[in-house]
C-alpha cells in the first residue's frame, strides 16, 4: 500500500512538472496578439535558415516554427489579405485542405473572393520546396483573383495581387522583375497615403533584393523608420531583424551593437521569444573571445526558455556552450555539452542538432579519444546519413581531422578531398567560419607531410577569409603553425615574429581562461546576490510575511498531505474488504452450483436407468405375449420388441457412463447388432464385419441413429438371405471424417429388393428409416441389386447442448 502511494505520489509530481511546463508554452503563446504570433513564426524561422546557413528553405523553416508553435501556415503572409473573415478558409488550408476552399469560393462574391483566391495563391507559393507545379497554380490563382478585382475596379486588390506576384517572380527565378514589382506596388502606395501599407512594401521590396545590393538595407531602414513613426512594434522588430542580418554578413561590429537594440525592443514590447537575439549576440562575442560574455548571453537564453517553456532552439544553445569552452581549451567540458545536443535527437529534426555531432569531431581527438570519435562516428553515421551538402563536406573535415590526429596521413587526405573541392566552386564571400577551419586543418596536413609551400597557401586562407573576424584560439593556431613552417624551411626571423604571435596569444587565452573561470563560478551569484541585497535593503519586512506565508502554505500542504494519505488508505483498506466479501460470496455461490450440478447428474442418470428398466419390462410383456400369438403378429410383437431394446440399451448407456449428454458409438452399437443377430435363426450363419470409429453422438442424434440400425438390420435379416444358396455377409461400419460428418454403412451381399418380389422400400421399416434420417439432418441412399443391399446415410455431427438444438 505504501509503494502505491508513494509511487502515485511520484508520479504527480513528475506529471504535474511536466504539465506546468507545457502550460507555461502554451500560456505564453495564447498571451500573444496577432502581430506578436507573426513576428515570432517570422522571426524564428528566419533565424532557423541564416543558422543553417540556407539547408532549409525559408519556406520550410517557417512552416517548422508553425507547426512547433501551433500557429496557423497562412499567419506569417497574409497580414495584408485576411482582415479576419476568413478563419474557415485559412483552417482549411492549415489542414491542408485546399479543395475546401477551392469548392467554396463560386459562393463567395466582391472582395472576399479576390481574398480567398489570393488565400490560395500564398498557400501554394509558400510550400516548402519549390515544385513547379505549386508555382503554376500560384501563379492561376494570381490570375483568377486580378481578372476578378480588374473586373469590379477594387484598386486596392490589384496591388495586393501584384505584391504576392512579386514573391512568384523570385522563386520562378527572375529577381529583377520581382524587385521592379515590388517598387511599383511601394511606388503606388505611397502617392496614395497608406503609410502602413507602404511600409509593409518597402520592406519586401528590401527582402527581394540582393544582399550585397546597398538599396536593401536603406530600404529595411525606411521601413524600420515608418514602423516606429507609426508605433507598430512587432513590425519595428523585424525590419530591425533583418538589418542585423544584412550587417552579419559585412560588418560584425555594427551587426553586434544592432543586437543590443533589437533587445531592447524585444523587452520593451511584450515579446518574450528573443533567446535567439541573445544566441547570435553570443555568437558574436564568441568570435572575439568575450567568452564571459557569450556565457552571459546563452545564460539569458536558458533563462527564456525555461519562462517560456520553450526548447526549440536547445541543441544550438548546446553547440555555443561548446564552443566557448572550445576556445578555452577545455576540450571535456566541450564534449559534454555536444553530447548534451546529439541526445535532442529523438525531438528535434536532425538539421538543428547535427552540429552537436559534427562539432564533436574537434573535441574528440583533442582528448586523445580520435579512435573512439571514428568507432562512434561511424555508428551514427549510418543511423543519421548528412541531410545536405555542407553537412557532408563538415562531417569529412572532422574525419580527415581525426585521421590527421592519428598520424594517418593517407586516410586524412581522402576526406580533407571533398572539401577542397567544395571550396573551390564557392564564391569567397560566402565561406563560413568552417569553411576557414577546413583550411587550417589541411594545412596542418600538408605541414605534418612535409609539404611546406602547400601547408603555406593554405595557412594564408585561413588568415585572409578570418580577417575581420577571427578569434584569438585561431590566430594562436595560424601563429603556432606558422612558426613550425618558417622553422621547418630555416627562415628563422620569420620564424622569431610567428613564435611572438604565438607567445601574446597564448598569455591572451590563458589570462581568458583564468578569467572565465573566476567569473564562471560567481556569475550567477553576483547577479543573485545583488537583487538579495537589494530586496533585504527595501523589503525587509516583506521577506518575513513571506516567510510567514511559506510557513502556513507548508502547513496547509502537509496537512492536505495527511487528509490525502488518509483518504487514500481508507478508501483502499474499504476496497480491500469489499474485495473479501466478494471472494467469499463467489466461493459460496461456486459450492452451491457444484452441488447443483453433481445433483442434476445423478438424477438425469437415475431418470436414465428408470427409463430403461421399463423399457425393458415392456419387452418381457412383449415377449409373454408372444407365446399365445400366430406368425404375422408374432413378427410384428419381435419387432417391436428390437425397437424398444434399441432404445432401452441407449438409455443404459447414458447411465453407464459419465457423460449423460452424449453416446459413444464405439460401446452401443456392437451390442445392439449382437442382440439382433440372436434374435434371429439366421444370425449365427451370417458373418457381420463392423468399423465403428470413437464417434460421440448428443441423445438428440444417438436415438435415432439407434433405431435406423435397428430397422437396417431387421430387414436384412428378415430379407437378404431366404434363398440360403449363398455364405451371408453384412458389414457395417460409422466413421466420422475430418469434416465433423459421420457416414454410416449397412451392406449385404443378399439377393436385394427385386428378387425377393416384394415391395419393401415403401415398408414402415424403411419409411421409418428415411423419416430419421431426415431427424438428424442427414440423407440416406438405398442402393439393391443382385449382389446385395447398401443402406448409407450421412449426417453433421451436432454439439451437445448446441445452440440451434436450444431454439
Amino acid at each position: 500500500m505504501v509503494r502505491i502511494l508513494f509511487t502515485y505520489l511520484l508520479l504527480s509530481c513528475l506529471l504535474s512538472k511536466v504539465y506546468a511546463q507545457s502550460t507555461v508554452f502554451t500560456a505564453t503563446i495564447n498571451h500573444y496578439n496577432e502581430s506578436q504570433k507573426r513576428l515570432l513564426a517570422t522571426n524564428i524561422g528566419r533565424f532557423f535558415y541564416v543558422v543553417n546557413q540556407g539547408q532549409w528553405d525559408m519556406d520550410s523553416c517557417v512552416r517548422y516554427v508553425c507547426k512547433i508553435y501551433h500557429l496557423n501556415i497562412q499567419l506569417p503572409y497574409d497580414e495584408t489579405i485576411n482582415n479576419g473573415n476568413l478563419q474557415q478558409e485559412v483552417a482549411w488550408l492549415n489542414q491542408h485542405a485546399p479543395n475546401l476552399l477551392l469548392q467554396s469560393i463560386p459562393g463567395a462574391a466582391g472582395e472576399k473572393r479576390v481574398a480567398m483566391l489570393l488565400e490560395l495563391a500564398l498557400y501554394y507559393l509558400h510550400k516548402p520546396g519549390n515544385d513547379p507545379s505549386d508555382l503554376e497554380n500560384t501563379a492561376t490563382y494570381i490570375t483568377q483573383a486580378k481578372a476578378y478585382a480588374k473586373s469590379l475596379k477594387l484598386i486596392r486588390w490589384l496591388i495586393e495581387c501584384d505584391a504576392v506576384a512579386g514573391d512568384l517572380y523570385l522563386q520562378q527565378g527572375d529577381a529583377k522583375k520581382s524587385s521592379e514589382t515590388f517598387a511599383l506596388v511601394a511606388s503606388f502606395l505611397k502617392n496614395n497615403g497608406d503609410k502602413k501599407r507602404n511600409a509593409i512594401a518597402v520592406h519586401q521590396l528590401a527582402l527581394h533584393l540582393p544582399y550585397n545590393d546597398a538599396n536593401r538595407l536603406s530600404n529595411l531602414e525606411k521601413a524600420f523608420a515608418t514602423y516606429q513613426e507609426l508605433q507598430l512594434k512587432e513590425h519595428a522588430i523585424a525590419a530591425l531583424g533583418d538589418i542585423v542580418t544584412y550587417y552579419f554578413s559585412s560588418d560584425w561590429s555594427l551587426a553586434e551593437a544592432k543586437l543590443g537594440e533589437l533587445l531592447v525592443m524585444q523587452k520593451q514590447s511584450g515579446y518574450r521569444h528573443f533567446m535567439d537575439t541573445y544566441y547570435v549576440r553570443a555568437y558574436l562575442k564568441n568570435n572575439r573571445a568575450d567568452y564571459i560574455g557569450t556565457t552571459l548571453d546563452i545564460d539569458s537564453a536558458l533563462t527564456i526558455m525555461t519562462n517560456t517553456g520553450d526548447s526549440s532552439i536547445y541543441s544550438m544553445v548546446c553547440t555555443r556552450m561548446g564552443s566557448i569552452y572550445m576556445g578555452l581549451g577545455e576540450y571535456q567540458q566541450a564534449n559534454e555539452w555536444y553530447f548534451k545536443g546529439i541526445e535532442r535527437r529523438a525531438i528535434e529534426p536532425q538539421i538543428l542538432w547535427y552540429t552537436n555531432l559534427e562539432e564533436i569531431g574537434k573535441s574528440m581527438p583533442r582528448l586523445n579519444k580520435a579512435n573512439e570519435y571514428l568507432s562512434f562516428i561511424r555508428k551514427m553515421l549510418a543511423d543519421y546519413p548528412p541531410e545536405g551538402e555542407i553537412d557532408s563536406i563538415t562531417m569529412s573535415v572532422r574525419l580527415g581531422e581525426a585521421y590527421l590526429q592519428l598520424h594517418q596521413h593517407d586516410s586524412a587526405e581522402k576526406y580533407f578531398q571533398p572539401f577542397l573541392a567544395y571550396v573551390e566552386r564557392i564564391p569567397p564571400q560566402h565561406l563560413q567560419m568552417p569553411d576557414v577551419f577546413g583550411f587550417q586543418q589541411y594545412a596542418r596536413l600538408c605541414f605534418q607531410k612535409g609539404n611546406y609551400p602547400l601547408a603555406r597557401v593554405y595557412l594564408q586562407k585561413v588568415v585572409e577569409h578570418a580577417r575581420g573576424r577571427p578569434t584569438i584560439m585561431s590566430r594562436l593556431e595560424v601563429s603556432r603553425l606558422q612558426f613550425a613552417i618558417d622553422s621547418a624551411e630555416g627562415k628563422f626571423h620569420d620564424a622569431f615574429f610567428a613564435l611572438r604571435d604565438y607567445v601574446y596569444f597564448n598569455d591572451s587565452a590563458v589570462n581568458i581562461n583564468q578569467r572565465f573561470k573566476s567569473q564562471e563560478a560567481n556569475i550567477r551569484y553576483a547577479s543573485e546576490k545583488k537583487d538579495q541585497d537589494i530586496q533585504i535593503l527595501k523589503q525587509q519586512g516583506l521577506i518575513q510575511e513571506g516567510n510567514l506565508k511559506q510557513a502556513r502554505q507548508m502547513r496547509n500542504i502537509v496537512s492536505g498531505g495527511i487528509i490525502l494519505l488518509l483518504i487514500i488508505g481508507a478508501l483502499g483498506y474499504n476496497q480491500y474488504r469489499m474485495k473479501q466479501k466478494n471472494l467469499l460470496l463467489i466461493g459460496q455461490k461456486n459450492d452451491q452450483l457444484t452441488q447443483l450440478v453433481n445433483e442434476k447428474e445423478w438424477l438425469l442418470k437415475e431418470v436414465h436407468h428408470r427409463v430403461k428398466n421399463n423399457l425393458q419390462t415392456i419387452v418381457s410383456l412383449l415377449e409373454m405375449q408372444a407365446d399365445y400369438l400366430g406368425d404375422d403378429a408374432l413378427a410384428a410383437v419381435q419387432v417391436s420388441q428390437n425397437r424398444i431394446f434399441a432404445t432401452s440399451l441407449l438409455h443404459q448407456k447414458l447411465y453407464q457412463f459419465e457423460n449423460v449428454s452424449s453416446v459413444n458409438m464405439k460401446n452401443y452399437l456392437p451390442e445392439l447388432i449382437q442382440h439382433l443377430r440372436e434374435a434371429f435363426p439366421v444370425g449365427k450363419s451370417i458373418d457381420i464385419q463392423m468399423t465403428i470409429d470413437d464417434v460421440e453422438l448428443d441423445v438428440s442424434q444417438a436415438m435415432p441413429v439407434g433405431l435406423i440400425f435397428n430397422e437396417a438390420f431387421t430387414n436384412t435379416m428378415k430379407y437378404a438371405f431366404r434363398d440360403n444358396n449363398r455364405r451371408g455377409k453384412i458389414t457395417v461400419s460409422c466413421e466420422k471424417d475430418a469434416d465433423n460428418f459421420v457416414n454410416l454403412l449397412i451392406a449385404d451381399n443378399g439377393i436385394g429388393f427385386n428378387a425377393t418380389g416384394e415391395a419393401h422400400t415403401d415398408g414402415l421399416g424403411l419409411s421409418l428409416i428415411k423419416g430419421l434420417a431426415i431427424d438428424i439432418d442427414g440423407e440416406a441412399k438405398i442402393e439393391s441389386g443382385t449382389q446385395g443391399t447398401t443402406l448409407y446415410i450421412r449426417f453433421k455431427v451436432r454439439s451437445p447442448l448446441s445452440t440451434n438444438r436450444l431454439q
